[in-house]
């Protein structure tokens, strides 16, 4: 059921997750776009952006694994390939200094021009006078600061604009003490049959994890693909505070 609601919302979304990814490249264009288009993408993306925000508190990183449709395409991949280790991709470190310069220079770009209009220090484009433009870029000006101050997630970290608030937003619940979608391990009911371990979309080892009782919620995407595949109870959905 999970991969079929992902799947659905990969294509009726995508266009919307690539424009996440192409924003800061876009902004030099902008300009020459229709700005009622424009205007109506920037509300859709802010909103899209507040109740992904607004969901991690409580499902953590549920949206990577149920409604992200970039999660959904690279979910296919694997499934194509038959290689799971693709859902658990490495980037080399400097692909997060390149990445967040892009996002400072883009929000830059589009801040500068919005004051240069508003104050009317040269004639910059009327897109910028949009505060749902501006709104947006300082998002992801603000995912660049976060991405350098806030844990490391193997998957998307250095490469999703949104992952930073996702992963923020699940520290932050936990901090206010908000209840939480969260798998519960219990090893004394583990039989190692290793179910956990194929089932996790990630390919972690699931079943060691539980063995140890050190289950990191943090490296997880909550598909609860493992707790579907557990037929002893080791692993439980429950909502924790």
């Amino acid at each position: 059921m999970r991969k079929k609601i992902l799947y659905v919302i990969t294509v009726i979304t995508f266009p919307l997750m690539v424009f996440n990814f192409l924003a800061v490249l876009c902004v030099p264009f902008l300009r020459y776009i229709d700005a009622g288009l424009i205007h109506n993408l920037m509300v859709i993306e802010v909103s899209m952006w507040c109740m992904i925000f607004l969901s991690s508190l409580f499902f953590q990183k549920a949206h990577c694994s149920h409604s992200c449709a970039v999660s959904g395409v690279f979910e296919i991949i694997s499934n194509l390939k038959k290689d799971k280790d693709i859902m658990n991709t490495k980037y080399p470190k400097v692909l997060k200094y390149i990445v967040t310069s892009l996002w400072f220079l883009g929000a830059g770009y589009v801040f500068v021009n919005a004051l240069g209009r508003h104050f009317t220090w040269f004639d910059a484009p009327a897109i910028f006078s949009d505060p749902f433009v501006v709104l947006y870029y300082m998002l992801i000006f603000i995912s660049g600061v976060l991405c350098t101050s806030i844990g490391k997630s193997k998957v998307d970290h250095f490469i999703c604009p949104l992952s930073p608030w996702i992963i923020t937003g699940s520290k932050l619940g936990k901090k206010m003490r908000l209840p939480s979608l969260t798998i519960v391990t219990d090893s004394s009911k583990c039989v190692k049959c290793r179910r956990c371990s194929k089932a996790c979309i990630i390919n972690q080892d699931v079943c060691q994890k539980v063995v140890n009782d050190h289950f990191d919620q943090q490296e997880c995407m909550n598909c609860f693909e493992c707790v579907n595949a557990c037929k002893t109870g080791a692993l439980k959905r429950n909502w924790l505070k």
